[in-house]
């Protein structure tokens, strides 16, 4: 793909024809070789419509000399002079490339290969042979692959995965053997795994390096990015992807601008070779030169794929980005739609390579949030991205203990420990929106939470970082009281420990006293757990947040706590009325509790400012879950046979708020900031409103005669009859003239909405109409 000059996102074309203009001695055109040979019609182009549907573009080439020798034996015979010239130094060696070049000669059929200076640490296959005479000239199409013999091949790489535990094979056969004095390490045997770059990689490839080739507007979409809240919870933090971002142009600007067809297919086959060699790093790398492996000449796909992640995410920010899209003439979907493919090819490529690095466990994270915003929670898409993720996770060993140690910087544990918080708590999340069983489970997982620091604080020198933990308080908090994400995420984890156990119970199969037991056990160690947290958050629980001071990212994390804690007492509740036979009262009060706050969120216009994708997301999540059960809990009150005096939830009241929900549900699905929700988000409109139109429209006729017959039934009847009996007797006996009761019969009928009924008649005669009744009719 490629960008126009208003940004739109366009399609590259595969191939690119050019008709060869070379001509026979009877001034016919001539044919490419592969056409030549076969005897077959050539259309004269670059390459020829035959090759390109025989898919064999990249021997498609038109020989100089064509009733000679093929174009390999020149090139085969050039090889060998130029290699039995080198150690002559004679005057032909003038034109020969130096052996420390980062290029080869235009002119020579290296030069085919690759016109970039090879990774560091990488070893040639031989001496740079130098080029004694100008090789034959080989017409290639621009969007063919480097013709020589090393494209395609299969690289072989030997390495470690990923992690083996105490129970597996390996641990089996060296574990205690360094305290019985014979080294381990030598005897460790690792799988050997093959990629070959085929043309389809490469192509592709070639593709996702297009969308790179307006270096403004992605500096300014990344920027609007970490711009926004949404940016503070990133797993790449802004400090690792500005000097990414700038190493990558500093090196590949001027060729990602061109987009040369043969400069960009050499830098894609250095990003994959780049991709297929693991992170080399120890204990003592500093931050700058754990960046510079990634980036610069050391381009890897997972931070090309991370940054298309965060254009998208930019994109779907609302209205901050809404310039940016009319300054660069694009839509949301057309960004979103072209970053997220881009962000799957890539994390292909990474998934080809098996490299388990952190910056691949960050795009796949990426990916994953990405990917549930687009199609929502519920797609099965979502929950294979998710799949990986904890695969990843585990894979990588990050479930262990994570602390600095020879190999692992300290600024990397950290890193890795929030990204070990975000991972658990997503999952989590889904798994109880979904209704499934956990991929990753606290049981089997170290939660330690790390240091309550910022971005630059992480990032600190050693001596720096280690002056910052000895000002932390106990538990790892800051001590100027200053809410962070990573304090947000060191609050949650142990209420997302709790609803994970909640979870249990709700899919697990235990006996009703046994659920009751465990809820109680839950419900203590929420109160305990309130008590542990910082002052700030403590009070979220019960009192308004910052009321009357400016919205800041501070209220907006303080709701996510409110309702996320909320939320585990509302499916606890759930839990104990469905398997261990509790009143719907804890159910409805809860939910009572969690519509209130997210009727007042949804019309609180500065909050929705701060992040309204956050905002609109809780408010279509959460109340849901509340207006289902009120709305259905409402509606079974409405048909009570007799409406109670002191019903459980005021009719008005709740009428109201559910009104105002369905309107705010009409605006998510209007401004289609949550793409993903927007069907759930539809479907509960229309349920929502079909009950509010079956409590609030008025019954016809034929309703209102069946509900008085309700309220006639059971034991009313005979109280109803006895008054109706009273009635009729004092009607008749007022002036003790039947005249006078004939008479009120005959005024009451005037009054029977056009149905002939025993209005006043005998039970019997009522009851025998009743059976006989046609509902359907039409009335007048």
């Amino acid at each position: 793909m490629d960008h126009a000059p208003g940004g739109q996102v366009i399609q590259l074309q595969q191939t690119s024809q050019t008709l060869i203009g070379k001509y026979r001695r009877n001034r016919k055109l001539q044919s490419c070789e592969p056409c030549r040979k076969s005897k077959l019609a050539c259309d004269h182009s670059v390459p020829c419509g035959r090759c390109i549907r025989r898919r064999c573009v990249d021997k498609c080439f038109y020989h100089p000399n064509p009733l000679t020798r093929s174009v390999f034996e020149y090139i085969d015979e050039w090889l060998r002079e130029a290699n039995a010239t080198q150690n002559r130094h004679t005057a032909s060696q003038a034109g020969s490339a130096p052996a420390d070049s980062p290029s080869y000669s235009a002119g020579s059929p290296r030069g085919l290969v690759r016109s970039i200076k090879p990774p560091q640490g990488t070893k040639l296959a031989g001496p740079v042979r130098p080029v004694c005479r100008e090789a034959p000239v080989v017409h290639r199409a621009s969007s063919a692959p480097p013709l020589h013999h090393d494209y395609g091949h299969e690289v072989v790489r030997s390495e470690k995965q990923s992690f083996l535990g105490s129970t597996s094979l390996t641990s089996m056969l060296t574990e205690d053997l360094e305290k019985l004095g014979v080294p381990s390490v030598d005897l460790q045997t690792f799988s050997a795994q093959s990629v070959a770059i085929s043309y389809d990689r490469m192509t592709k490839g070639c593709e996702v390096l297009a969308f790179l080739k307006n270096d403004s507007m992605v500096n300014q979409f990344i920027n609007c990015f970490y711009g926004n809240w949404e940016g503070d919870v990133a797993f790449c933090v802004q400090p690792i992807m500005k000097m990414w971002l700038m190493e990558l142009w500093r090196f590949h600007g001027g060729v990602l601008k061109s987009q040369n067809p043969d400069k960009i297919r050499q830098l894609c086959e250095l990003i994959w070779r780049n991709t297929q060699s693991p992170l080399s790093y120890n204990g003592k790398t500093l931050l700058k030169q754990w960046i510079q492996l990634s980036t610069g000449v050391n381009l890897r796909w997972d931070v090309i794929g991370l940054i298309a992640c965060y254009v998208a995410s930019a994109a779907a920010a609302g209205d901050t980005s809404k310039k940016l899209l009319e300054e660069y003439q694009t839509t949301r979907e057309a960004v979103m739609c072209s970053m997220v493919d881009i962000a799957a090819t890539c994390l292909t490529f990474c998934r080809e390579c098996e490299i388990l690095d952190d910056t691949f466990l960050w795009l796949a994270a990426e990916y994953y949030a990405l990917i549930g915003f687009v199609k929502g929670e519920v797609s099965s898409a979502v929950y294979r991205a998710g799949a990986e993720l904890a695969s990843t996770f585990l894979a990588m060993g990050l479930h262990q203990d994570i602390r600095a140690s020879t190999s692992v910087p300290p600024f990397l544990a950290q890193l890795r420990k929030q990204a070990r918080m975000v991972t658990y708590s997503a999952e989590i999340s889904v798994s109880a929106f979904l209704g499934r069983p956990p991929r990753l489970s606290y049981r089997y997982i170290n939660l330690d939470t790390g240091y309550d620091f910022t971005s630059d604080e992480v990032l600190a020198d050693e001596s720096e970082f280690a002056a910052n933990v000895s000002k932390l308080l106990e538990g790892g908090y800051n001590s100027d009281g200053r809410i962070r994400p990573i304090t947000f995420w060191k609050v949650w984890i142990p209420f997302a420990i709790l609803r994970e156990q909640i979870l249990e119970l709700a899919l697990g199969d235990l006996p009703a006293h046994e659920v009751r037991m465990r809820a109680d056990e839950i419900q203590q160690k929420t109160k305990e757990q309130w008590t542990k947290v910082p002052a700030i958050y403590a009070r979220c629980r019960d009192e308004e947040l910052l009321v009357g001071a400016k919205k800041t990212g501070i209220t907006l994390h303080g709701h996510i706590i409110r309702q996320g804690t909320r939320a585990n007492e509302f499916l606890l509740q759930r839990v104990l009325f469905q398997k261990a036979g509790a009143s719907v009262e804890g159910l409805i009060k809860v939910a009572q509790q969690m519509f209130k706050d997210l009727i007042r969120m949804s019309e609180d216009p500065e909050l929705i400012k701060i992040s309204s994708i956050n905002t609109n997301h809780m408010v279509a999540i959460h109340g849901l879950r509340c207006a289902a059960v009120l709305a259905i809990e409402l509606l079974r009150q409405e048909q009570l046979p007799v409406y109670p005096k002191e019903p459980l939830l005021p009719r008005s009241q709740t009428i109201q708020d559910l009104s105002v929900f369905v309107s705010r549900l009409d605006l998510i699905l209007k401004v289609e900031l949550l793409q993903g929700m927007l069907p759930m988000c539809e479907q509960g409109r229309k349920v929502l409103t079909r009950i509010l139109d079956k409590i609030l429209s008025p019954p016809n006729a034929a309703d209102r005669l069946c509900q008085s017959c309700c309220h006639a039934g059971g034991h009313q009847q005979a109280h109803q009859q006895s008054e109706l009996d009273g009635f009729q007797q004092g009607m008749v006996s007022n002036d003790g003239n039947d005249d006078l009761g004939h008479t009120s019969f005959t005024v009451m009928d005037d009054f029977n909405f056009a149905i002939d009924a025993p209005y006043l008649g005998p039970d019997h005669d009522f009851r025998q109409w009743l059976e006989n009744m046609d509902w359907t009719q039409t009335l007048p």
